[in-house]
């Protein structure tokens, strides 16, 4: 009984082990996601933004279309304010989307803008 207890603790180690080192490498699904009402959305060949309105804050994720679903790419999202003000910029080589990436805009939303691979996207 010992023995079988510390193989399967060997294994949940493991398996923790091999968990992070493939979360570390960039593989993130979209752990979090934004919710509320679409307020905005574009589409081009390598990738969707996607923008939410929640109360008064937004929310923004770019995803790859099907064609580069599972493709490590290099991707970004970031939301700026009429003001300049800027959310922080999600940015890495994703294999499904980045973000999400969220800020207050007290009514002053300016746009989102993403980047797939060097195809860049603005809504």
């Amino acid at each position: 009984m010992v023995r079988l207890r510390r193989v399967m603790g060997l294994a949940a180690a493991l398996l923790m082990t091999a968990g992070f080192t493939t979360a570390a490498a960039g593989t993130a699904y979209a752990a979090d996601t934004c919710g509320g009402q679409t307020a905005g959305y574009t589409a081009g060949v390598k990738g969707e933004l996607r923008i939410y309105m929640e109360g008064d804050n937004y929310c923004a994720m770019v995803w790859h279309t099907p064609a580069y679903w599972g493709v490590y790419l290099p991707t970004a999202v970031q939301i700026a304010r009429k003001d300049g003000a800027l959310s922080p910029q999600d940015d890495g080589n994703y294999r499904y989307c980045a973000g999400p990436v969220r800020i207050a805009t007290g009514g002053m939303f300016g746009y989102a803008s993403a980047w797939v691979n060097g195809e860049h996207l603005i809504a």
